[in-house]
């Protein structure tokens, strides 16, 4: 699925004559905890202030809504996974790793510090956080489950457009599949997560839909483009 969706983002990128690996470093770059010495998530593409074509305000906006509608092939690739049964082992693990997004919204996201140094309403510059969340102290995935496997290769760059079949293959040599991996029936680890005292079974997450943001960020920045354009006059 990830590979599918990169594909599609690298194909309209050359539709449009668009530097996608740079916008793909921007966006490694940008989504990443210094203190975790990890990735918000498993990427994406992201750009500000974008001028395509010395500025061209035509080409740039339909380069936007052509990211934009890519949102709904992508979503589609992922969306059976919102149907597959869960446990509470898998929303506690859910929410701990919720807590990674408030993280990065609260210490580098810059449209939330923007917001707050300019007065802005606060419960509104707030309220794309999570309504719950939690931590753990100090816990470590075991090796071997789902978890580790989450934090060993979803949670730092990869090169995950692969356009041969020699690339996958590599691609897949270096994170091969956990034995506990489940593609229809999820699986629990039974892992303690150090919490009070209180025992919690863990479980990977869904992976968030990366171009969902891209489309929005895509919006902000030709709504800016065009705000830019217009006090110019």
């Amino acid at each position: 699925g990830i590979n599918a969706e990169y594909g599609m983002l690298a194909e309209l990128y050359a539709e449009h004559g668009v530097d996608y690996e740079a916008h793909k470093k921007a966006c490694d770059e940008y989504f990443y905890l210094p203190h975790r010495d990890e990735t918000r998530g498993v990427g994406g593409v992201f750009f500000d202030a974008l001028h395509l074509n010395d500025g061209s305000f035509h080409d740039t906006l339909q380069f936007a809504l052509a990211l934009g509608r890519l949102v709904g092939r992508v979503v589609a690739l992922f969306e059976c996974n919102a149907y597959l049964p869960f446990s509470e082992a898998q929303r506690q693990f859910q929410l701990y790793r919720r807590g990674r997004y408030v993280e990065f919204n609260l210490l580098f996201d810059r449209g939330t510090k923007f917001g707050i140094v300019s007065n802005g309403r606060t419960e509104s510059i707030l309220m794309s956080l999570p309504a719950t969340a939690h931590w753990d102290y100090n816990w470590q995935p075991r090796a071997g489950t789902l978890e580790a496997y989450l934090s060993d290769h979803f949670l730092r760059p990869q090169h995950w457009h692969c356009t041969e079949q020699a690339q996958l293959d590599a691609l897949l040599r270096r994170m091969p599949e956990p034995a506990e991996y489940a593609r229809i029936k999820p699986c629990t680890t039974k892992q303690t997560m150090p919490s009070g005292g209180s025992q919690r079974k863990s479980l990977t997450a869904l992976l968030a839909c990366p171009p969902i943001a891209a489309a929005a960020l895509a919006t902000a920045a030709i709504a800016g483009y065009a705000l830019a354009k217009a006090n110019n006059k």
